[in-house]
């Protein structure tokens, strides 16, 4: 066994994950992870966002200004507890999600499931065709971290159904 080679191999390592790698994947001669492929995306998205800060940075100011002196009466200790119903929220919608994902057989990390569901939560409320951007980019993260695209889809329409049934029985006027 020389050069790197692996045991009960004929080719030394390097060829062999060269000859692994999917065209575009190498840069001099070696593989990027899949995980790095996607980064320069966020980092263009990033400095447009941070681009679009810098340059309306006095407008911003007298917006906050402006919402502040229209909450006149606002208290301090309420907006703690909206932020804590949030946290409750987004936990109980990463819960909800990772046991209808176990029930179809996946088991994925709680640190995982949360991150999906707060991202989906998130794309839900800034795109347009929200719910269903934000649902369909979720069963599809589901679908690359191992789920089935049966069992991905069936969690998220399962947990939207739930929400909508559950926050339409909230608003729904009771007996007069």
């Amino acid at each position: 066994m020389t050069g790197g080679a692996r045991p009960g191999a004929d080719v030394p390592a390097a060829s062999q994950h060269e000859a692994a790698a999917r065209p575009g994947d190498t840069a001099a001669g070696r593989v990027r992870p899949a995980s790095r492929r996607g980064w320069p995306w966020v980092w263009a998205l990033a400095s447009g966002v941070v681009a679009a800060a810098a340059v309306r940075p006095p407008g911003a100011a007298s917006d906050v200004r402006a919402a502040f002196a229209h909450a006149g009466g606002l208290r301090a200790s309420w907006l703690g507890v909206a932020v804590a119903a949030e946290v409750v929220s987004l936990a109980g919608g990463a819960a909800a999600q990772r046991r209808l994902l176990s029930a179809a057989g996946v088991s994925l990390p709680w640190r995982t499931v949360s991150g999906v569901v707060f991202a989906s939560t998130g794309l839900a409320r800034v795109m347009p065709a929200g719910p269903v951007a934000g649902g369909a980019w979720q069963a599809a993260e589901y679908r690359r971290r191992g789920a089935g695209a049966a069992a991905g889809l069936r969690a998220v329409l399962a947990g939207g159904l739930t929400s909508t049934v559950a926050s339409r029985g909230c608003c729904w006027p009771g007996p007069r």
